[in-house]
């Protein structure tokens, strides 16, 4: 029997919903990963060099994560945009002790320069 690939979950799902109506448009996305094998790498070889042997089982825990995505378009040259990542603010590591990010919210102007003279008329 194989072993189950290093740090890739045997279970994982993706969804995206998104909508887009006049100036407004929004995109929900949700990633769901299943148990996943990793090392900590304390195990050593013959030559004292670390192993990526895995007596670790299931180490890195299974997680959910929800974003949110928000564009508002002022003009067709500036758009106001505002992502929300991680909406369940939970707290799993991609990888064995590496934690990511709780919850976190970002906003900004997006601007537009130039125009669109390079297509021929």
């Amino acid at each position: 029997m194989g072993a189950r690939p290093f740090r890739r979950a045997p279970h994982s799902g993706y969804f995206g919903l998104s909508y887009t109506h006049a100036r407004i448009s929004s995109l929900l996305t949700g990633t769901i990963v299943g148990r996943r094998d990793d090392s900590d790498f304390l195990a050593f070889d013959a030559s004292f060099m670390p192993t990526l042997l895995l007596p670790n089982r299931n180490l890195d825990g299974a997680y959910q994560r929800v974003d949110l995505n928000v564009s508002y378009a002022v003009s067709h040259r500036i758009e106001v945009v505002s992502r929300f990542q991680n909406l369940l603010s939970q707290h799993y590591n991609e990888t064995f002790g590496y934690p990511a990010l709780p919850f976190t919210f970002r906003s900004g102007v997006q601007l537009t320069l130039g125009g669109e003279t390079w297509k021929l008329k």
